[in-house]
């Protein structure tokens, strides 16, 4: 998914903010029920909005996170590491960072493996 991304303009970071707005709303019960009532009667509704609305807000927030300055986004990291994945969280510090910076991207991946890992270094 957007995690994948290896590097991307802030107007593409807000095209992914949109194109995930525009899923959400597709994939409220309401919207597919009144799509698919007509062609597949036996089809049931999704399950309830909460849990859609939850992956929803989950990855919102991490494509927010992409137009904090770095130090903000490890901070972020550091406050919601229990609730996002390590390769995410990487994603977000590497995808800063030019092409060509591999050792730079070698320091700044295993500063955030130590936020997961529980050892608070300072930020490189």
């Amino acid at each position: 998914g957007f995690s994948k991304v290896n590097t991307c303009s802030t107007e593409g970071r807000s095209l992914m903010s949109m194109d995930l707005a525009t899923l959400s709303s597709g994939l409220a019960p309401d919207s597919v029920k009144e799509r698919v009532d007509d062609s597949f009667p036996n089809v049931c509704i999704p399950p309830s909005q909460s849990r859609r609305e939850d992956s929803m807000r989950y990855v919102d927030t991490w494509i927010k996170v992409f137009f904090f300055p770095e130090e903000d986004a490890m901070n972020w990291i550091k406050q919601n590491r229990d609730q996002y994945h390590l390769d995410h969280s990487i994603s977000l510090i590497v995808a800063k960072i030019p092409p060509k910076g591999k050792q730079i991207i070698a320091l700044k991946k295993k500063a955030v493996m130590d936020v997961y890992n529980g050892e608070q270094l300072e930020f490189l």
